[in-house]
């Protein structure tokens, strides 16, 4: 409720903005961004006073009252068209509340995004101010760019240093971690060990003799030169600076091909988009995390980022080669990165790329370097591949079927009581905030002229992307913390939007005073500024503690063998140790690689003859057994 007020908000800022007059139109949308805003808690508020409606009814009927405000205030405008459109999502959203089942808090941020969407739509029709627009040409921001890394990285470290303990959370952050210290030794797999049971882990698989990590290599790629000097949990603070400037960067472009912009306009709408991108709650433990979703989110943004500069033009030939590779580049590691999100994301990418290669936008220069580096980056990952597996056109992921059968991904479309999991709009609410897609889908629905490219690119990408999301079985039923970490890619046009639609209110809150008054020029700014804060701060304490101890206990057994100070050994790990699945604890570097590590830690799993045979093939190590939760090491 903390981050659906805070959206709520939001827009009644964004309202006040776009009407500071009162009108007859201002005060129907108000109502219908009120009504929304409470309706989760209407119910048992008319309750307390003796109402003996149904609260999930009474519910219902402020989200319908809601859809026919917005209805008549695009009447009262003439804006006919959006009004045609306003009764058609009037009657889905109604039909909704039959789909979506067993969660009123999905519904009510479907209905903020329809009027959020609905606000960008009203904007739209808005006359252009010739006095501060600004041709669409390539700026220099360059410091603002070297500022917004730096602060999303540095905020990336503290979290990842003070909430994630610089540790793994799961399995999964494991095998990437070992892949790329494979990478950073020049290996594309490596060795079995010897008692290669006792050192199984979840997610590195063996096949023929070679060890190598399930996931496609694309993210280890990234982590490989962090791994190679001991430290690859500043991966993800890194990737999460890339991406933040790549969201600035697609901002900027956007606004100016928008034709509606100052200078002052273009430079704050990619400081917004950086920083609710930045401090998103989640996104920033995703960013800090060794989770390769921030990395696909940075990709994103850099290959629509390569789109925009090529719609601009003007580039000089270095520079069409240069944004070529980067395009190339970007979308081949979208692929070895996600292979899901690398090939549902990339058509709408290549949709409007085939659309500039058909205006001639795209120089034969530019085309050949997008080429050349999208052939390099996929060729290479097709060759790791088929070394690692034997066969070409195919992952990792197929031996999941063979060693952990029952893990395999189900697919199949959600049952109407697991939409809310599915489509996680109230769960991202707070999971995203400060970044919000009733914000973002109203500066997205605003657009006009050139930036109409962005319209054309994000919703065939993510309708794509979500449609496959939507089918498989993943998440369905719990959240420890990380959030809806498979629908980061959101964070794009989530960050985007909602530095175009704030945008005009910080420049608004930058005139001089003498040209309006002051609680009109800044006001709606002001509130949210103040709201952004006030609302981190209420939601951080709820939401990091958790994960802190989550990935506290995870780590716990590395953190025991660091108090106990115990060096050159084996710490066998019995069933039960810290709460977690034995495969779960093997966080060792390849032993055939790396063979100094001080502490190597095995399983044993009621099997005697994996004691023996670390005895016989470490007789130099000390053995020491881990058991209980929490965990006691005792020698062996």
């Amino acid at each position: 409720m903390a981050a659906h007020v805070g959206v709520g908000i939001f827009l009644i800022a964004l309202l006040w903005w776009l009407f500071p007059k009162t009108s007859v139109a201002r005060t129907l949308l108000f109502l219908a961004i009120l009504l929304v805003t409470v309706a989760p808690t209407l119910g048992d508020f008319l309750k307390g006073f003796g109402s003996t409606l149904a609260p999930m009814k009474t519910e219902q009927d402020a989200l319908l009252i809601s859809s026919c405000l917005v209805f008549l205030a695009v009447l009262v405008l003439r804006r006919f068209l959006v009004a045609i459109v306003a009764l058609l999502m009037a009657a889905l959203l109604l039909k909704m509340q039959d789909w979506v089942q067993d969660s009123l808090t999905e519904l009510c941020a479907l209905h903020a995004i329809w009027i959020g969407t609905a606000l960008g739509l009203i904007r739209r029709r808005a006359p252009i101010d010739r006095a501060v627009s600004l041709p669409a040409r390539l700026g220099g921001h360059r410091s603002q760019d070297v500022v917004i890394f730096a602060v999303a990285t540095i905020v990336g470290v503290f979290a990842s240093v003070f909430v994630l303990s610089r540790a793994n959370g799961s399995a999964d952050e494991w095998a990437y971690t070992w892949q790329a210290a494979v990478f950073a030794k020049g290996h594309i797999h490596a060795g079995a060990p010897p008692c290669e049971n006792a050192f199984q882990n979840f997610y590195v698989f063996e096949t023929v003799g070679r060890l190598f990590a399930q996931y496609t290599p694309g993210w280890p790629y990234f982590m490989a030169p962090f791994a190679a000097v001991g430290v690859p949990w500043l991966a993800g603070p890194f990737a999460h600076g890339l991406m933040a400037v790549g969201v600035a960067r697609v901002a900027r472009s956007t606004v100016r091909l928008d034709g509606a912009g100052s200078a002052v306009r273009v430079s704050a709408s990619g400081w917004i988009a950086a920083l609710v991108a930045t401090l998103g709650s989640t996104i920033l433990l995703v960013g800090a995390s060794r989770y390769s979703h921030i990395f696909v989110a940075a990709l994103f943004a850099w290959a629509i980022e390569a789109l925009l500069v090529f719609r601009i033009g003007g580039l000089s030939p270095a520079r069409q080669v240069r944004w070529g590779v980067i395009l190339g580049s970007s979308v081949a590691l979208l692929g070895a990165t996600r292979p899901a999100d690398g090939a549902t994301l990339s058509i709408g990418l290549a949709g409007y790329f085939v659309f500039l290669a058909i205006t001639r936008r795209v120089s034969l220069r530019a085309f050949a370097a997008s080429f050349a580096s999208f052939a390099f980056w996929g060729g290479l990952t097709l060759v790791i591949l088929r070394v690692q597996l034997g066969s070409w056109l195919t992952t990792g992921y197929s031996l999941e079927k063979i060693i952990h059968p029952w893990n395999v991904p189900k697919y199949g479309w959600p049952r109407p009581s697991e939409w809310k999991f599915a489509l996680p709009l109230a769960t991202g609410t707070y999971a995203w905030f400060p970044c919000s897609l009733a914000v973002g889908l109203a500066g997205i629905a605003s657009l006009r002229r050139g930036a109409r490219a962005l319209i054309a690119i994000i919703p065939v990408a993510f309708v794509c992307f979500e449609t496959y999301y939507q089918y498989i079985d993943l998440g369905r039923g719990f959240d420890w913390g990380y959030g809806p970490r498979y629908e980061t890619p959101f964070v794009v046009p989530m960050a985007v939007g909602m530095g175009i639609a704030l945008a005009p209110l910080a420049e608004s809150a930058m005139r001089r005073v003498s040209q309006q008054r002051a609680y009109v020029a800044g006001g709606p700014f002001a509130i949210v500024v103040c709201l952004t804060v006030m609302t981190l701060i209420r939601l951080w304490p709820l939401l990091y503690p958790g994960v802190y101890a989550h990935v506290h206990q995870h780590d716990s057994l590395n953190q025991r063998i660091r108090d106990a100070e115990i060096h050159h050994a084996i710490v066998v790990a019995q069933t039960g140790a810290t709460g977690f699945d034995p495969l779960d604890l093997t966080e060792n570097l390849p032993i055939d690689l790396y063979p100094h590590q001080d502490v190597l830690i095995a399983i044993e799993r009621n099997r005697p003859e994996f004691a023996r045979c670390l005895r016989a093939s470490f007789p130099d190590r000390t053995m020491y057994r881990a058991t209980g939760n929490p965990v006691v090491i005792t020698p062996y």
